[in-house]
């Protein structure tokens, strides 16, 4: 008996005060090869020397020690969503910060302030805060207009509009995106399946599923939509969408996003933001 309360109790421990970690980040200057073998300077956000949006997944309670690198030779502003304000890093200098992890959610983290062009520059990551077991995909999505891109590095002009021309699921378009294990989505009929959108872009896209309808469980900038079932999402710049599928019959079905040009890379269909769901009896 006595060691079945120390075991609650222990439970108790790790579920109110949960564990401690620690993680360092870094703005990195790298390059993203894009679907066709262009390629596009861009400052990433990660843990490693990588292309990929960083995603970091804790337990809601736990406490992260983050040290935060800028090895890039501009200053940057960094930023996650609810958790930490905009904190400017020099270049070559670091920062520390410790969080406790006690809002539940997906976050992103980013470049935010004095330096516009950074933002748009850097890839964004997500910072995901969890209390459930549920399978959980992570899409990080945003699009690129590879001239403005290129110009932000060169101290060039901005063009005033903006064509984006890749449009990519993290950071990677048609066919990568649907070959990645992490990003396509996969169950069996009956399955709870957890799906977390977040739009890094500067476009707003309109993510589309065939063959099933999905509920809003949770929308950043649009909490008036929580409840609603169907099969297609507007998804805003800087919005964090988590949707959740419970599949009603095998098949593999195509999503993608309903603004024909966001089905593109560098002007060729079907090579932007396309992947499937892949749903076994």
């Amino acid at each position: 008996m006595r060691l079945l309360y120390l075991t609650l109790f222990v439970v108790y421990l790790q579920s109110a005060f949960g564990a401690t970690h620690n993680l360092t980040l870094r703005f990195q200057p790298n390059t993203l090869q894009l679907v066709d073998s262009n390629t596009l300077p861009i400052v990433s956000i990660a843990d490693t020397n990588t292309v990929h949006p960083f995603l970091g997944k804790f337990s809601l309670n736990d406490s992260l020690v983050l040290k935060v690198i800028n090895a890039d030779t501009l200053s940057h502003n960094f930023t996650i969503e609810n958790y930490v304000n905009s904190s400017l890093i020099s270049s070559y200098d670091s920062s520390y910060f410790y969080l406790k992890l006690n809002k539940e959610g997906t976050f992103i983290i980013f470049d935010e302030g004095v330096f516009p062009n950074n933002q748009y520059s850097s890839i964004s990551g997500l910072l995901a805060v969890e209390q459930t077991n549920i399978k959980t995909y992570f899409w990080n999505v945003r699009e690129f207009q590879s001239k403005w891109h290129q110009d932000t590095f060169t101290g060039a002009m901005n063009p005033l509009l903006y064509y984006p021309d890749y449009f990519t699921v993290n950071n990677l378009s048609n066919p990568n995106v649907d070959s990645h294990a992490d990003s396509r989505v996969a169950g069996s009929v009956g399955d709870t399946i957890h799906l977390v959108i977040a739009n890094t872009g500067l476009s707003i896209h309109s993510i589309h599923f065939h063959g099933y309808h999905l509920k809003t469980l949770n929308s950043s900038k649009h909490p008036e939509t929580i409840g609603r079932s169907k099969d297609t999402f507007p998804l805003y710049p800087m919005e964090v969408l988590k949707l959740e599928l419970i599949p009603d019959k095998p098949g593999v079905y195509p999503v993608h996003d309903h603004n024909l040009i966001g089905v593109t890379g560098g002007m060729f269909y079907p090579n932007g933001m396309f992947t499937t769901l892949r749903i076994v009896p």
